[in-house]
């Protein structure tokens, strides 16, 4: 996506690279720009171009990676060739460089101990970086030891981070490999023999996050110490951040466990964990931060005090599997939603079930409360959505010019499970998240469908509001998360009550 999210640039399995108006969702040109799939993708920034964004970079496994102009998709300003598949780019925004790794045969043994490091089976990873203005590489690249995972470069073109496959973290000046001068890396960050996958730099460059399978840390490159390290779980299902002042972090994974962290100390708080109550399949803290609240696979939601670790309250009366947990705004109330069917509301203070939400056919799989605290939203494998009021359980109904007759509110219109679901600040707006693949917005009195998101090409994993309601954000299987305007479907005042 362009800076101003005005263009969305696509590129598929296919080769075909496809540029899009990031306002209206029209197609503005299509080309078939590669012979193989196209591996990643990034606009080129310039005062020329529609919107700032004058040209697009595009990296293949066809070998290549192609500049083109933007107000033409078959204008083909260079090409760069690899000797094998290009398998990451990184440009730096405020600079004139690109930054690209890929997989090319090894010729000798001895290739492990050049700047091209030797992979297993015969192939290497190699490094190199590039002044996209005229398509000179730019180098020597330093000697170094090691496989790379990852390489990005920071926002200012000034550094270079490399993730190696045993963990380390290497910080590189572009100015010393301009200059030949790169001996070494200017800081370096000891693995634990665990693979860093991908590495990233915050806005500033000051802050790096480095990702693996389990654990993610953010390293402060000001201080040359580790900022935030969050690690570990088998696989870690859901994070969290308390309020109001986020001074710690919650996390919960398929080993059954949650932890609180301190960001200043990096150190697990507190490990919260219940023998034999299954993976967590959500987690969060409450609205002033004080209590943690966990859904487990056993069907029991439990309380936890965020401040000693110890545990509260349970929330027993479901039959199957929580999927959510989730508290209302004053945080006196929460809300479950399980395989059994039904989706519960309890009193935090007494631990009580006041209401009972039936009404699905199949399993629940996501709820949550309105801000204002009158509805309540579900969703389910059943493919719908309803609402419900919060103070007495029945389902919200509306009525229709000369019609006697209330209706319940109920969206309809995916054609698979809806896995997430979550109100507008004003409380007048839903979205929801479907296997289908769509996300779509509906009048959250009338249940009328006012939009269709369709732009993931697998099924939705998550929806949701900005905290201005200016935006929402849905994130897919198929690795792509997406930013959609709102401002318009939020203006549309027709609905009935």
């Amino acid at each position: 996506m362009s800076h101003d999210g005005s263009l969305l640039f696509t590129g598929d399995g296919r080769g075909y690279c496809r540029l899009w108006n990031g306002e209206t969702g029209d197609e503005i040109w299509s080309v078939k720009g590669h012979s193989r799939k196209v591996t990643a993708a990034c606009f080129v920034e310039g005062p020329n171009g529609p919107n700032g964004a004058a040209r697009v970079l595009t990296a293949s496994a066809d070998n290549t990676v192609i500049m083109r102009d933007i107000k033409d998709g078959d204008d083909e300003l260079f090409i760069l060739e690899h000797r094998d598949a290009v398998t990451s780019m990184s440009l730096a925004p405020e600079a004139d460089l690109l930054l690209r790794t890929s997989s090319e045969p090894t010729t000798t043994a001895q290739d492990e101990t050049t700047t091209e490091m030797t992979r297993p089976r015969g192939s290497k990873t190699v490094v190199r970086l590039w002044n996209i203005e005229d398509g000179r590489e730019i180098g020597p690249m330093p000697d170094r030891r090691g496989r790379i995972r990852s390489a990005a470069l920071s926002p200012d073109g000034c550094h270079m981070a490399l993730a190696l496959t045993s963990g380390r973290i290497e910080i590189w000046s572009i100015r010393q490999i301009r200059q030949g001068q790169a001996d070494q890396p200017e800081q370096s960050f000891p693995g634990d023999g665990e693979a860093i996958w991908s590495v990233a730099f915050a806005p500033d460059g000051q802050l790096l996050a480095a990702s693996g399978a389990d654990r993610t840390k953010i390293l402060n490159l000001a201080a040359d110490t580790p900022a935030v390290r969050c690690a570990r779980h088998d696989a870690v299902a859901v994070v969290d951040i308390s309020l109001p002042d986020g001074s710690e972090l919650l996390t919960g994974g398929s080993d059954n466990a949650a932890k609180i962290w301190s960001r200043e100390n990096q150190r697990v708080v507190h490990r919260l964990e219940v023998p034999n109550s299954g993976p967590i399949h959500d987690a969060t803290f409450s609205p002033d931060g004080a209590t943690v609240l966990i859904a487990s696979d056993d069907g029991i939601a439990r309380l936890w005090d965020a401040g000693t670790g110890g545990q509260l309250k349970e929330f027993r009366g479901h039959e199957e599997r929580l999927h959510t947990a989730a508290f209302s705004r004053d945080g006196k109330h929460i809300v479950t939603a399980s395989d059994d069917r039904t989706a519960r509301v309890w009193n935090v203070d007494t631990g009580d079930t006041e209401l009972d939400l039936t009404g699905h056919d199949q399993a629940v799989l996501c709820a949550a409360f309105s801000p204002d605290g009158k509805w309540i939203v579900t969703g389910g494998d059943d493919n719908i959505a309803l609402v419900w009021d919060a103070a007495t359980g029945s389902p919200r109904t509306f009525g229709r010019t000369g019609d006697d007759k209330r209706h319940p509110t109920r969206c309809e219109g995916h054609t698979a499970g809806v896995v997430a679901v979550a109100f507008s600040p004003s409380s007048r707006r839903i979205i929801t998240a479907g296997k289908d693949g769509t996300a779509r917005i509906w009048d959250a009195a009338t249940g009328r469908e006012i939009l269709a998101l369709k732009g993931h090409k697998r099924d939705l994993t998550s929806a949701g509001f900005s905290a201005d309601g200016r935006n929402a954000l849905t994130s897919s299987r198929d690795g792509t998360a997406i930013v959609w305007p709102t401002v318009d479907w939020l203006e549309d005042t027709r609905s009935a009550d």
